[in-house]
C-alpha cells in the first residue's frame, strides 16, 4: 500500500514542478517583451539555454507560448498604431473642412455692403 502513496506523491511533486517551470517561463518571456532591444537580446539568448535543458513537449510548450505572447503583444500594437494613424487622418480631414470653410466664407458677399461682395461699376449715360 505505500507504494500507491508514494506514486501519487511523486506525481503530484511533478506537477508542481511542471506548474512552476510555466510560471517562470511566462516571467521570462514577460521580461523579454518589455526589455529594450539590447537586452531583449541577452534574455533571449537565456531563454534558448533553458529550452535546451527541457524535454521536447516542455520545450514545445514553452515555444508555443512564447510564440502566442509575441502575436498578442503585435495585435495590440497594431491597434494602437491603426488608432493614431485613424485619429491622425480625422484631425487632417477636420483642417481641410475648416481651410474649405475659411475659403468658402471669404468668397461670400459682404453683408454688410448689401452687395455681391464686388464694387458696382457706373456706366455713364450720354
Amino acid at each position: 500500500m505505500r507504494l500507491p502513496k508514494k506514486l501519487v506523491a511523486l506525481a503530484i511533486l511533478g506537477s508542481l514542478t511542471t506548474l512552476l517551470a510555466e510560471a517562470i517561463i511566462d516571467e521570462q518571456i514577460q521580461q523579454i517583451q518589455n526589455a529594450p532591444a539590447q537586452e531583449r537580446v541577452q534574455l533571449m539568448n537565456q531563454f534558448k539555454i533553458r529550452l535546451r535543458s527541457m524535454n521536447e513537449a516542455d520545450r514545445e510548450q514553452a515555444i508555443s507560448a512564447l510564440r502566442t505572447k509575441t502575436m498578442q503583444q503585435q495585435q495590440v500594437k497594431n491597434m494602437q498604431e491603426d488608432s493614431q494613424l485613424r485619429q491622425k487622418n480625422q484631425v487632417e480631414q477636420m483642417n481641410q473642412v475648416r481651410t474649405m470653410n475659411q475659403w468658402n466664407s471669404m468668397g461670400k458677399p459682404n453683408s454688410q455692403s448689401g452687395g455681391s461682395g464686388q464694387n458696382p461699376v457706373k456706366i455713364p449715360m450720354h
